[in-house]
Order: C-alpha cells, then structure tokens, then sequence
C-alpha cells in the first residue's frame, strides 16, 4: 500500500473513512464527530490493517472514546507480529508518551527498515531529546530531513524549531513555511512571528497579522495576544478598541498579567468601569505593577467603588515594591489623607460624645489584625504607640511573633516563601 503523509482534512466521517484506505495518515476532522468516527472504526476495524490501526489509535489515546491503552496494544499485537511499519511507528509513539524509550526505539528501528517516514520522525525526536541514551542533534536532523521531504508536517516544524535554535533563520523560515501550508498551527506561528520581526525573511507585519490570525484559527490560542497587543499599542487602527478587546477576550482566562492588564486599559476607555477594575485586579494580583498603580487609583478616586484609601495604600504600596515612582508619590499622598480621615473621624467623635476624648487606636489594630489586613493593624499600632500606649508595642509585637510561627509575613501578612521562609511575595520584604 502506498501511504501518504502530508496532512489532509476530512468534513465528514464517510470523508474520513475514505481518506483512511488511500493511505493518508495525518487526517484532520471536527472534535465534535470524533466519537462518532470511533463507533464506526468500531465496526469497520477488521475489515483492513490500516483500519485496525486507526481503531487502535483511538483507544491508545482516548480519542472519540475512554483511554485504553492494554487493548489499543492487544489490537496492534498481530500487525507488530508481521512487522507492519505503520503498527511499530504508533506503538512506538505511544511508548515514547510512556517514557518506555529503550521498547519504543526497538519498534521504531523495526519500522525504519521500511523506509516509512513517520518512523524516521519519532526517531529524530528520540535522537534530538537523547532518550535513548544519547542525544545526537546531527543524526536527528537527518531523520527529521527524510520525514519532512515525504511531507509529514510534524517533521517540518520540528526542522524550523532545530535551525530556529542554531540561529540558522532562513532555514527555520522555510520549513516553518512548509508546516503552515499543512495547517500546523505552531509552525503557522512561528512563521508569523518570522514575518513580524523579519527573522529569516524580509518584515512584513501584514503578513504577520494574518499569519497569527492563520495560527489562531488552526488552534493556537498564543495568537490571540500577538493580535490584540499590536492592535492595543497601534490605536489608530482601532480607535475605540472593540478589535483588540474581542482578541484578548479569546484568552482572558489564562494567568497573564499583561492581557488582564490591557483589557482592563481598553475597557476604562470606554467608561466600562466595573469591568476595567476586574482585570485591573488580575493583573495587580498578577505583580504587574501598572496594574496595581490602577487598582491603588480607582479605590483612592471611588471609581466605581466606594473610595477606600487603605485598599489604595495597599495596593500603592505593592506598586512602590514594584518600583514604580508614581506610585511612591501617591503612596504618600493616600497616607496623608487617611490621617486626614482619621482625624475627622476622631473630631466627630469628639462632638458626638464629649466624654470620648480620642479615637481608640489600639482597638481599631485589633480589630484589623482580628480581619487579617495586617497592613493597617500596623499603621494603627504605631499611632497607638505614638500617643504612648505601651500595650499597643506589646500587641503588634505579639502579632508579629505569631505571623512569624505561622510562616507568614509580619509586615504585610503573605504566606512566606524561599530560604527557611524569609522571603515576602508580596512586599519583597526579607530581614526582619
């Protein structure tokens, strides 16, 4: 049988099937037809070898079905037993996922005597990361060079990664290149990247674009940043920000400070408050400092909360940490008007009950230690003790003892990290 390695796509199982017994091994179909496809490889997977093995694949990894990999094997045993070159390479595969390498390089060497090329694939791969003992870039690069000239994609990227490492850029772009033009998704965008900074090819940002828009569309969410950053920092292109909004909201998900940090940018643009504080909040949360100098002004402003200065001092404080200069002036500034307050506070208090002389400071410590906002029960234990509460030295010390045993920061309360727990996340603080 003739096989046939370049990657095809199939819209229907019928399709599929088909594709199947002309020897096309890299077929593509929609996720959600996949289980169907298994019920009818199910049927049919006695009918051919090739069919038996695609049946087999499924169920070595799970796809269209439950994971059964003691069965996908009992299925390939007969083939393996005739040495069918397509049956070693997936065994093969399959073990390399296991990290049973001694066993996959014996199936895989089996299956180069034929000279079928997936083979020389996965045993580049196994070359190129040394798992069968010892790595040899030379000798991977030639099994890599007669996978990719038989068209298997995989084989291609793999190239460009090699070359893109050796600083060998041409190269990387012309195999990149040929692995887009199978719709591998990280080849396509490692090619737009290629276009973007004119690695290996004259720039293009055009060209660039569309090959992140490509890479998006194929699977790679990582393109979705690349657009909507380059639409954020080219607002001429997208003057009220709806395109690079919709691009970044494909990944709002994912932990990164820098896409929460635009998002929250764009929405406070278009007035869209409420939301631009909750991605604001992500990133702050994410130690970028930007983020956090916003999150300090919105509870200083009330923008769209209630003015709250000792969430500002908070989160101000982190951005200082951070080293933001902005930050230190409005960390001064936010600690000046909660004096301010406190003073008011204490005026009314005053005149609201005349036998009350003062604000109790040392209860309003406790009660913010008892809340765990360990920062301000600081700032009230010193104006305490300022004002000569000796017991108020002797409760912030004990506070800092227990916040101690606990693994935790004294100064700002964060769970400890590093070198017998002395290092701060938070406040960066580490001698104490």
């Amino acid at each position: 049988m003739r096989y046939h390695y370049e990657k095809v796509e199939a819209n229907t199982i019928e399709e599929y099937l088909s594709f199947i017994q002309l020897g096309y091994l890299d077929i593509t179909l929609d996720e959600t037809k996949k289980s169907d496809l298994f019920l009818a490889l199910e049927k049919k997977y006695m009918s051919s070898d090739i069919m038996m093995i695609e049946y087999a694949k499924d169920l070595l990894w799970g796809i269209g079905c439950k994971r059964d990999g003691e069965k996908g094997r009992l299925i390939l045993k007969p083939l393996i037993t005739n040495l069918h070159p397509y049956a070693l390479t997936i065994l093969g595969a399959f073990l390399i996922e296991k990290k049973e390498y001694q066993q996959a390089e014996t199936y895989l060497f089996s299956a180069l005597q034929f000279e079928f090329a997936l083979s020389d694939y996965y045993y580049g791969k196994m070359l190129e990361n040394g798992w069968n003992g010892h790595q040899d870039i030379k000798e991977a690069e030639y099994y890599y060079l007669v996978a990719a000239k038989e068209n298997v994609s995989q084989a291609q990227y793999a190239l460009g990664k090699m070359y893109q490492k050796e600083n060998e850029l041409t190269s990387a772009y012309f195999w990149f290149s040929m692995a887009s033009k199978q719709k591998e998704k990280e080849a396509t965008y490692e090619l737009a990247k290629a276009y973007f900074y004119g690695y290996g090819t004259k720039k293009d940002e055009e060209k660039a674009l569309k090959c992140y828009q490509e890479a998006f569309e194929q699977g790679c969410l990582e393109a979705a940043k690349n657009i909507g950053s380059y639409l954020f920092y080219h607002p001429e292109l997208d003057t009220n920000g709806e395109m690079a909004i919709a691009w970044l909201f494909q990944i709002k998900d994912r932990k990164d400070a820098e896409v929460h940090y635009m998002l929250g940018f764009l929405l406070e643009k278009q007035n869209r408050l409420n939301e631009a504080l909750e991605f604001y909040l992500l990133s702050a949360k994410e130690n970028h400092v930007e983020g956090a100098l916003k999150v300090g002004q919105f509870y200083e402003e009330g923008n769209e909360t209630t003015t709250n200065l000792e969430q500002a001092i908070f989160w101000y404080e982190k951005a200082a940490l951070l080293g933001n200069e902005e930050a230190k002036i409005s960390l001064r500034r936010a600690k000046k008007a909660l004096k301010e307050e406190l003073e008011n506070k204490q005026v009314i208090l005053q005149e609201e009950s005349p036998k009350e002389t003062k604000v109790d400071y040392l209860s309003l410590a406790i009660q913010k230690e008892n809340e765990n906002d360990i920062i301000a029960a600081h700032q009230f234990y010193q104006l305490a003790i300022n004002e000569g509460n000796l017991e108020a030295k002797k409760k912030r010390e004990e506070m800092q003892k227990r916040l101690k045993k606990e693994k935790r920061c004294p100064h700002c309360g964060s769970k400890l990290k590093g070198f017998l727990f002395k290092y701060c996340p938070t406040c960066k603080k580490g001698r104490w």
